[in-house]
């Protein structure tokens, strides 16, 4: 079957992200999206639709995002049937239908669609609409990784790492969490991270905490969270010295009411220590107020992993506009839980 190409990879500058654009050039894209719309162009109708689910050219309508996603979906577009599904499974705009959005992910990935095999691939994994079959994921994730779906290779990697429908392999773990982190941005570089963490708890007499700290220094270094926490938690992250001479503790940095008015923050490996920081104090006083004072701290700095954390806290409160908004601001940085 053919092999849909994704935006990724292609030559040139990179072209900046929905979320990076300022006020007017949000306003010139949204209109642009809405003529094209109107004139029944597929790419646009989807990508408006696309644009109303993440928020991200300042304006979020779960039910517009319904219509006009499905209406590019009706149209026999894969890539729209990719962003339909989730819509399904967290019932935005439509009443929530596990089993529906596992069928649109299987009808693109029968299209092939680059991520879909993935996507399906965790709803194998995890049983999510269908039996778990770790077997199945690993085929699909191999697929997916073999039409450039980054991702899918560490996701592969995760199973041959625990043995899940594959022989258990440390080595061909790591050749495959590598293979994720080749583009080296802060997405790809999960595949780092991962190989921080296999080193400091594989199982076979050959964990190596010196190669850990290597690898999570390096996803550290272009700022994945994951990096900075195993660096974190094997305390061997080295702070600026204006912070350690500081001797903050976790509890102290909660108390810090603007941690961008200090130039050391505005270094974006420290701030996203102090992120993370905030994140990791907040997990370890859960059940207290300081979970959510410290979680606000961090995702009020921007960071994904928090407002997604905050976003699932608020909506288990009963606070769901809230809690959506949130999850929808880590959803456009790529965070999802």
């Amino acid at each position: 079957m053919p092999i849909k190409e994704d935006n990724h990879g292609r030559p040139g500058p990179p072209k900046k992200k929905n979320f990076e654009l300022s006020p007017e050039e949000k306003a010139e894209l949204f209109a642009k999206m809405q003529a094209g719309a109107q004139a029944g162009n597929v790419d646009d109708i989807r990508e408006l639709g696309h644009a109303y689910q993440t928020g991200e050219l300042g304006v979020r309508d779960y039910d517009k995002a319904f219509e006009l996603i499905k209406k590019a979906t009706d149209m026999g577009d894969d890539k729209a049937m990719v962003l339909l599904a989730p819509l399904y499974i967290l019932g935005q705009g439509v009443e929530k239908d596990i089993e529906e959005a596992f069928a649109l992910f299987e009808k693109a990935y029968n299209m092939g669609n680059m991520k879909a095999g993935r996507y399906l691939g965790t709803h194998y994994e995890l049983g999510i609409g269908t039996a778990v079959n770790y077997k199945r994921a690993a085929e699909l994730y191999e697929e997916s990784m073999n039409r450039g779906d980054i991702t899918a290779a560490c996701q592969l990697g995760s199973l041959y790492e625990r043995g899940l429908g594959v022989p258990q392999d440390y080595d061909r773990a790591e050749e495959l969490y590598a293979r994720s982190a080749e583009r080296g941005d802060v997405i790809a570089s999960a595949g780092w991270s991962c190989i921080g963490n296999l080193y400091e708890t594989r199982t076979d007499g050959r964990a190596d905490y010196g190669k850990a700290k290597e690898w999570y220094q390096k996803a550290a270094d272009v700022g994945n969270p994951d990096g900075l926490s195993g660096l974190l938690r094997m305390g061997h992250y080295n702070p600026h010295p204006w912070i350690a001479g500081h001797n903050f503790s976790l509890s102290i940095l909660c108390l810090v009411s603007d941690l961008h008015a200090d130039p050391v923050y505005e270094r974006a490996n420290h701030l996203a220590l102090v992120q993370e920081q905030l994140v990791q104090e907040a997990l370890a006083c859960k059940g207290t107020p300081a979970f959510e004072d410290c979680l606000k701290k961090s995702a009020d700095l921007g960071y994904a992993k928090a407002q997604a954390i905050l976003g699932e806290f608020y909506v288990s409160e009963g606070r769901t506009a809230e809690g959506e908004e949130l999850k929808g601001k880590a959803r456009e940085q790529g965070y999802i839980i």
